[in-house]
């Protein structure tokens, strides 16, 4: 969960940018009169947030009219990547938005490393989560409802795209996933209905699929992911480039350090 801030957080974090990607409708090329813009800040990790004993790998949101602000620091950016904590990362590395990227171009070389159980498994989850609210909000708002829809089906084809990396050699069908009807004509209550069901039970086919992979890997000891690579991303986290020794943030671990003292 992001940890919202005020102006003052954010004129602190701000000269720590090393570089600001536009995502969500923007990235995805979809961008409406009604649509939001979201900016994902990269920036600096620093001494203070490292060696704090509380969590520190949250995001930071300002919020501001129609724009969200994100920042989080190469480190967390990774580790999101990693853990599959964060849906978000792996479609901005996927965009290619690193290609080129004096500081973070090795992310997009890395890319096929991310593809995992843990981010196929998150995008299910999160194509699930968008399909549920699709048929909450289609009775009352058909803006936000076919928008959804348009996101499950991304997170279907995503996840059907990592686990097909992650295991190139169990030859996954994507007809066996993709669904009949695979568009946002949601005219009318029985054909909503209809097409949220169909594709929630093709994310459980996939999630099916990808747990009974996942659990083949446990059974041969096969790492769930490349150690040489987990050494290498390691060190590129530790780029002299992606670190200030000097900035002072102390308004920045007090948000942090509240948030840890009121939540779980």
């Amino acid at each position: 969960m992001n940890i919202l801030i005020d102006a003052e957080v954010k004129a602190q974090l701000d000269p720590l940018i090393i570089q600001t990607i536009e995502f969500g409708s923007t990235l995805r090329g979809d961008r409406t009169a009604q649509s939001d813009r979201d900016f994902l800040h990269i920036i600096k990790n620093t001494p203070a947030m490292l060696a704090a004993p509380v969590y520190t790998h949250h995001l930071l949101q300002y919020k501001n009219n129609n724009e969200d602000h994100i920042y989080c620091t190469v480190t967390s950016f990774v580790k999101g990547l990693i853990d599959g904590d964060s849906t978000v990362f792996i479609e901005i590395l996927r965009s290619g938005r690193f290609r080129g990227s004096q500081e973070l171009s090795t992310l997009h070389t890395y890319m096929d490393k991310f593809s995992t159980y843990r981010m196929a498994k998150a995008l299910v989850g999160t194509a699930e989560r968008d399909i549920r609210e699709c048929s909450k909000l289609f009775s009352h708002d058909d803006y936000k409802s076919r928008k959804k829809y348009k996101f499950a089906l991304m997170g279907l084809k995503m996840a059907f795209e990592v686990a097909s990396e992650r295991w190139p050699d169990a030859a996954l069908d994507w007809e066996s996933y993709v669904p009949v009807v695979p568009d946002v004509r949601l005219s009318d209550a029985v054909e909503n209905l209809k097409h949220c069901n169909e594709i929630t039970q093709k994310l459980a086919t996939l999630r099916r699929d990808l747990n009974a992979l996942n659990e083949h890997d446990q059974r041969n000891k096969k790492p769930w992911m490349d150690p040489d690579f987990a050494y290498d991303i390691m060190n590129f986290t530790k780029y002299k480039n992606f670190w200030d020794l000097e900035k002072s943030v102390d308004k920045v671990m007090k948000v942090i350090c509240t948030r840890a003292a009121n939540f779980e």
